[in-house]
């Protein structure tokens, strides 16, 4: 039985986003593919399936919408990681066919470790210190897992989902039938725990406080190594450096209760730290991968990545709506003052369209 529940987190939590990001991965040059992005890309995409197929559920199932939700949520997973290895695999062919250079998974992983291996003694410790922090960071995560007062909120209404297949619609306060809570009935993020409880017979405390730290603490890390790539491209001693310096800013930034690293260790489950340490650093990313790529004047792959971003973001808080809406204006603005383009702040218009449409629905109801 633990060896099936282990199985099925697996697959639930790595396996299954890691073969949805493939999809998106294929629209990034060769150059530019690499095993951190495709997670990266890979969460992205399943927070945004969660919400385009959640809220319309919340909205319009009363009794039943919690396993609505995880029959179709799975099918959309499934359908998308499947479509992207068959996209990979039919690439793969061509590039062998006609003598290319592919970047495959298993390449991809490969050439990675390959990387470590052949990099320099220099890099190699750097390596080794920061594995051994992360690895730290992980263990203290699971160990001092604290519990709050949003522990009988967020996930009460997780729960109820599970016992009563309802979303959103019953008080976490009294345990009574109330009206949709639109407050927080359009961020799924605690139902997607409960969604991982439920397929895994995990308790839904233990996936909250114990599982999902081992996700979104290397996922985090893994976006800001990301964002070294762009910033210190090619220059692997520097990205290192970089990742020696979040590191630190992370492990010593708990001084309040209120900043992004104490949300990122002590409420990693929750949405509010998902939006700090997941989805604006990933929209700092997709910012600064748009200005520095130029072979890709238009940037549709980034444009089109940042529209999935901001639903993902919905699936955190509305806040999270807001800020990456406002951020990709601003962004957008600029970007098109310095290169005298109109059209650059109509692409950042268009992404914005899921955060409009999501911000309308929220008003509405």
């Amino acid at each position: 039985m633990i060896i099936l529940k282990s199985l099925s987190l697996i697959f639930t939590l790595v396996v299954l986003p890691a073969l949805a990001g493939i999809l998106p991965l294929h629209f990034f040059k060769i150059k530019q593919r690499s095993v951190g992005k495709t997670i990266i890309l890979g969460y992205i995409v399943s927070l945004a399936i969660l919400e385009l197929i959640g809220i319309p559920i919340v909205l319009t199932f009363t009794y039943t919408g919690y396993i609505f939700l995880i029959v179709l949520y799975m099918v959309l997973m499934v359908f998308v990681a499947v479509l992207g290895l068959y996209i990979t695999h039919r690439d793969a062919l061509r590039a062998k066919k006609n003598g290319l250079p592919f970047a495959g998974v298993r390449q991809l992983v490969s050439g990675q470790i390959n990387g470590i291996v052949n990099a320099s003694l220099e890099s190699k410790i750097y390596f080794i210190i920061i594995s051994l922090l992360m690895i730290f960071q992980l263990v203290q995560a699971v160990r001092l897992a604290s519990y709050d007062v949003d522990d009988a909120f967020y996930n009460a209404y997780a729960r109820s989902a599970q016992q009563y297949g309802t979303l959103y619609r019953i008080d976490p306060s009294t345990g009574r039938s109330f009206s949709l809570d639109m407050r927080h009935a359009m961020a799924l993020f605690p139902i997607l725990q409960a969604m991982v409880s439920t397929l895994s017979g995990v308790h839904l405390l233990i996936v909250s406080h114990k599982l999902i730290p081992l996700i979104l603490i290397p996922l985090s890390y893994a976006v800001y190594y990301e964002i070294s790539g762009v910033i210190f491209a090619g220059e692997r001693e520097k990205r290192l450096l970089f990742m020696l310096l979040v590191n630190a800013f992370r492990i010593f930034g708990n001084i309040s209760e209120y900043t992004t690293e104490t949300f990122f260790y002590i409420r990693t489950w929750q949405g509010k730290s998902l939006t700090g340490n997941f989805i604006i650093p990933a929209l700092i990313w997709i910012f600064l991968s748009l200005r520095d790529d130029r072979e890709n004047k238009e940037g549709i792959v980034y444009w089109v990545l940042i529209g999935i971003l901001i639903l993902a973001g919905g699936s955190s808080s509305s806040l999270a709506v807001l800020l990456t809406c406002a951020s990709t204006m601003l962004y957008g603005l600029l970007f098109a003052i310095r290169d005298r383009s109109v059209r650059i702040l109509a692409k950042s218009l268009i992404a914005c369209i899921p955060g409009f449409l999501y911000i309308i629905i929220y008003l509405l109801n």
